[in-house]
């Protein structure tokens, strides 16, 4: 399961794997469940000296993806993944299904490819052009809009209570004229890329918890490509009960280093 020869390059982040000199097993296993309808397979290993890996010791279940052998850099069935099981592995999201889950999930995303990559108290203290950015992907996904279609003063301002929490929103107009066009009574956003730029570093989703009445969506981001290095870890606060339409709202962002 290894690096079959040599170690494989990533585009972000180690081969984590790479020095396993001074690892000893007191067990290890192999096994494959379904999980929605999908296999996947896991390692339980019981480890009694880490060695020059990252493995913790004691014992631990890890969750695998493999290389396809399709890339030249990454032998096959060389790991890919090898996270360890999470709370969310472990008991899910309490009072959320799985669909729900994967909206707040997809919100998530959404936040940290449009809106903010760092920690926030509350989303007005963000950039007034990544609100504006996130507002429209966010209606577009809502399908309150379609691709390219223009929005009124009106609808962002209703979009910007019910998404970000902010009152009587308003764009100043030099953030319009950055952001936007003017066309059909209304302002289309230009053509942008989001927040990220390059590969991402490995990241999971490990817990969902609730606090008060908020929904708070742990996410680790691993300096290895494996995701077993963990870095900086993101604690996004959501809240879903306080919208007439049940969608989520953003209220803020912490970030704990590892």
């Amino acid at each position: 399961m290894l690096a079959l020869s040599g170690e494989p390059m990533y585009d972000a982040g180690f081969y984590a794997l790479s020095d396993i000199s001074g690892l000893e097993l007191n067990s290890g296993a192999v096994g494959l469940t379904e999980q929605d309808g999908s296999y996947r397979v896991f390692v339980d290993l019981d480890v009694e000296k880490r060695g020059n890996t990252p493995l913790p010791e004691g014992q631990h279940i890890y969750w695998l993806t493999f290389h396809d052998g399709m890339d030249s850099f990454y032998d096959e069935g060389c790991i890919w993944k090898m996270q360890p099981e999470s709370d969310l592995d472990r008991h899910g999201a309490p009072g959320l299904d799985a669909a729900q889950l994967e909206e707040l999930q997809d919100e998530i995303k959404l936040v940290r490819g449009w809106l903010s990559r760092d920690d926030f108290a509350g989303t007005e203290e963000i950039g007034a052009g990544a609100q504006l950015a996130y507002l429209f992907v966010r209606m577009e996904q809502e399908r309150e809009l379609a691709e390219g279609q223009p929005a009124t003063l009106e609808q962002l301002a209703d979009a910007a209570e019910r998404y970000l929490g902010i009152s009587d929103y308003q764009p100043t107009p030099e953030v319009l004229d950055e952001m936007c066009h003017e066309e059909q009574g209304g302002w289309q956003l230009k053509a942008m890329g989001g927040l990220l730029e390059g590969p991402e570093p490995a990241s999971r989703f490990t817990q969902v918890y609730r606090q008060g009445r908020d929904y708070v969506v742990v996410l680790w981001q691993y300096r290895d490509a494996q995701g077993l290095v963990p870095e900086y870890g993101y604690f996004y606060r959501m809240n879903n009960i306080e919208n007439k339409d049940s969608s989520w709202r953003v209220v803020s962002c912490d970030v704990m280093a590892a």
